[in-house]
């Protein structure tokens, strides 16, 4: 039985420990086990975190305590959160963001490298208000946050 199945599936077999390009890691369970895989890609646990550009969830706003602008928008298959103090110009820049962490069923926040180390994003969205706001660290901070 498990040679039929073998020999009649349509994708190559993938060993544990390898990453399927192009489909998430948790689609190198799902030629062997393909309900379980089925039923598990549908919950937010399934969908908690990846590459950036696959958890996209675009952002445009103004923080009030700061009078700073933040946007999250995708250019060039890349993820981006530019910022810019808009009352004098000086405080401007943008930051790659290369995963998100979260659902987006409670909310989700993005991650970036600096010289080796990684951060979260000032910025989440906050799913029951519907809105993206600071992280709770940053609510009242009136410096940049980025």
């Amino acid at each position: 039985m498990l040679a039929a199945e073998i020999a009649t599936r349509t994708e190559p077999p993938v060993h544990a420990g390898q990453m399927v390009t192009g489909r998430g890691p948790n689609a190198a369970c799902a030629p062997c086990h393909r309900e379980i895989y089925e039923r598990y890609r549908k919950t937010p646990m399934a969908n908690a975190s990846g590459a950036a550009a696959d958890g996209l969830m675009p952002a445009d706003f103004k923080h009030l305590a700061s009078g700073i602008h933040y946007r999250v928008f995708e250019q060039a298959g890349r993820i981006w959160l530019s910022y810019e103090r808009e009352t004098d110009g000086e405080l401007k820049g943008r930051i790659e963001f290369k995963y998100f962490l979260g659902s987006g069923k409670r909310g989700r926040t993005y991650l970036f490298e600096q010289q080796g180390y990684w951060f979260e994003a000032p910025i989440n969205w906050h799913a029951k208000k519907q809105l993206w706001d600071m992280t709770p660290n940053y609510l009242t901070t009136k410096g940049a946050a980025a």
